[in-house]
């Protein structure tokens, strides 16, 4: 099949040029190191280590993280335990369905990701398309116009939830669990979530490969890019489909690791230092994953253009 053979050849673009996952690595520190100073400098501490071994002192104090964040706002006020480890992935989707804000520095952190990523994009995505080009002159190159491809998937998301949401989940969910069991209401919220998902994950793809079209047709038309990217998906919906199922598949095998790993072996509660390593290795490997993704999305771009020319 298409889909799966262009997953191989994602893999084999990304294990050729390792160095694009160390730079997008580092890129991602340069983000988030500044805010875990000021958290370190804000931060009082605790009267009772919050990590330690079994048996090496008293139990960590679970309580001083809940009484410290309570009432504060900005950075510190956002500090939970649902933000540390693989409850963090969980926490933003049950955000997004129970339409919560997220915090205003988690929006600004958001946005300074969106244009670091906007720039890194057009380096990896010329890089995986063997196309020669120089990496960091393509980052500057296709800077702008992928900046504003992610700009209107996010005002399209944004637009989405506005309207999806409410009519999902304030209207019908009310209208179809009135009266039924605690089973049958998560059945139905399970069931109203699967096509408010799909819908994003839709605008997300229509940006993917809408990046893509810009660099493998030379391009720097936002519009045009756009138009391309929904023509590929609406021609080819079961390879794109097939390419986004073992991305979930993969993605959900690594937050069950993640978490197998924070507690395993060496006690219920690890060491300071394990945390660490075992949270930056996920962090390392989310990475991968997105660019497997991004360079398999390439390969199939490249694969549907061939076919294409030779039919």
């Amino acid at each position: 099949m298409i889909a799966i053979g262009a997953w191989f050849g994602g893999l084999w673009r990304v294990a050729r040029a390792p160095w694009i996952a160390a730079v997008a690595y580092a890129a991602l520190l340069v983000i988030t190191v500044p805010l875990g100073l000021i958290l370190h400098r804000d931060l009082p501490p605790p009267s009772q280590p919050i990590v330690v071994e079994p048996g090496a002192g008293p139990a960590p104090n679970l309580d001083w993280l809940d009484e410290l964040t309570t009432g504060r706002g900005g950075l510190v006020g956002s500090l939970a335990p649902t933000v540390v480890g693989v409850a963090a992935p969980l926490d933003n989707l049950d955000r997004l369905l129970d339409r919560r804000r997220p915090p205003l520095f988690a929006i600004g952190l958001s946005a300074i990701s969106m244009m670091v990523w906007a720039w890194l994009w057009g380096g990896i995505l010329s890089r995986y398309s063997d196309q020669g080009r120089p990496f960091f002159k393509s980052c500057r190159r296709w800077f702008a116009p992928m900046l504003k491809v992610s700009a209107a998937g996010v005002l399209a998301a944004i637009a989405l939830y506005l309207t999806m949401h409410p009519l999902l989940f304030d209207l019908g969910w009310p209208a179809l669990t009135a009266g039924a069991s605690e089973r049958a209401a998560f059945f139905w919220r399970v069931a109203l979530a699967v096509p408010f998902l799909a819908v994003l994950t839709l605008t997300t793809l229509i940006a993917d490969y809408a990046r893509i079209s810009l660099v493998l047709n030379d391009r720097t038309s936002t519009r045009g890019a756009i138009a391309d990217a929904i023509k590929v998906i609406g021609g080819n919906l079961i390879a794109v489909g097939v390419l986004v199922l073992v991305a979930a598949v993969l993605l959900a095998g690594l937050l069950v690791t993640y978490g197998a790993f924070e507690f395993i072996p060496g006690g219920s509660v690890p060491t300071l230092g394990r945390v660490i390593l075992i949270g930056q290795g996920f962090i390392v490997a989310r990475i991968v994953l997105r660019l497997v993704n991004a360079a398999a999305q390439v390969t199939l771009s490249q694969r549907i253009r061939l076919r294409a020319a030779t039919q």
